[in-house]
């Protein structure tokens, strides 16, 4: 029997199990409709990784930003020790049902609570007021990718040599949130020799995306450690593969249009054949990747020398190692230009 992987805040605690914390979290949700939750003062070994009972409410008509984005969340401010705008959380209404959300603001009332819009709600499975539990620990650790995919779980993984800044490649929705964005990502690292940080997410039968996506310009490395661990190295260059879902390859980031060209033309010529459109992002494209909250432009010791690859499926399953290798040959021809 494969051991159920949890993020480590649920391992280490001794005052409840995860399935007894639900357990009593369903009691009180019964008693009174949605649990409220009195404030209190946290011990400080509670700041890494805390779980707290809260109520989940609608988002106000004001809150726009929530409205919006079923991404997001705010908290009230009595928690603020838990979290500030900008963090992910992890929000867990069953077993079976949880997500991460980017805190985007403070809320005064009431008292141990989150707001959502209806969106955001129904990531959890349901449109309605409800008892959950908020947990800053967001990745599960101590586990294998094999065993996090079997257990629908989130994680992160760095490697390779973080502390070389001329390059760092990176794939921020990899498992099955975009598939195969985090292999090509480790594969690029391997190849030229240099660091490697990927989230990768899953779901059984499907939704990986929808419970564990954090857009680009969210992720925040107060709550994911190996993002931290290559924050402030302040890279030369810093590459990014992704997903979309329109055809072809977008070749966005804030580096330069002629690199981005440089970029293109090499991927181009790896599918060539295909009939696949390749396009370098122009400043009105949506997806263009060149907001100086990118990580992958954030990274970068300018801000401003992050290139992004968005790749649909078709390109991903069955042509990514080309990417790979072409995105390879261009950075060779950027380092030796």
């Amino acid at each position: 029997m494969t051991a159920k992987c949890y993020p480590s805040a649920h391992r280490s605690r001794s005052e409840l199990s995860r399935r007894a914390f639900f357990g009593s979290l369903e009691a009180a949700a019964l008693t009174c409709g949605c649990v409220e939750v009195g404030t209190r003062e946290p011990p400080a070994s509670f700041r890494s990784g805390s779980q707290t009972q809260v109520s989940v409410y609608k988002a106000m008509l004001a809150q726009e930003a929530l409205i919006a984005d079923p991404t997001r969340c705010s908290l009230s401010v009595d928690l603020g020790w838990l979290a500030q705008p900008g963090d992910q959380v992890r929000v867990m209404r069953s077993a079976d049902e949880f997500a991460i959300y980017t805190i985007d603001a403070l809320h005064d009332s009431p008292s141990a609570s989150l707001r959502m819009s209806l969106a955001g709600r129904q990531r959890l499975g349901t449109s309605q007021t409800f008892a959950a539990i908020l947990d800053t620990q967001v990745t599960a650790t101590d586990c294998t990718d094999a065993e996090a995919q079997a257990d629908s779980e989130f994680v992160e993984r760095v490697s390779g040599e973080i502390g070389n800044d001329s390059l760092i490649v990176i794939a921020p929705h990899g498992g099955g949130i975009e598939a195969h964005t985090d292999t090509q990502a480790s594969s690029l690292a391997t190849i030229r020799g240099v660091g490697y940080w990927a989230c990768k997410g899953w779901r059984s039968g499907g939704g990986a995306y929808d419970r564990w996506h954090v857009t680009s310009t969210d992720l925040s490395p107060s709550n994911l450690p190996g993002l931290a661990q290559i924050t402030g190295v302040g890279y030369r260059r810093a590459v990014a593969f992704h997903g979309k879902s329109s055809p072809g390859v977008l070749i966005g980031g804030a580096a330069a249009l002629e690199e981005r060209i440089v970029v293109g033309e090499a991927v181009a010529l790896a599918l060539s054949g295909t009939g696949l459109p390749i396009v370098v992002a122009e400043a009105n494209d949506p997806l263009n990747g060149d907001s100086p909250h990118n990580v992958v432009n954030w990274l970068t010791a300018s801000g401003v020398d992050g290139i992004q690859l968005e790749q649909c499926s078709t390109v991903r399953s069955n042509y990514a190692m080309a990417v790979v290798w072409a995105v390879n040959a261009a950075l060779d021809t950027l380092e030796s230009s």
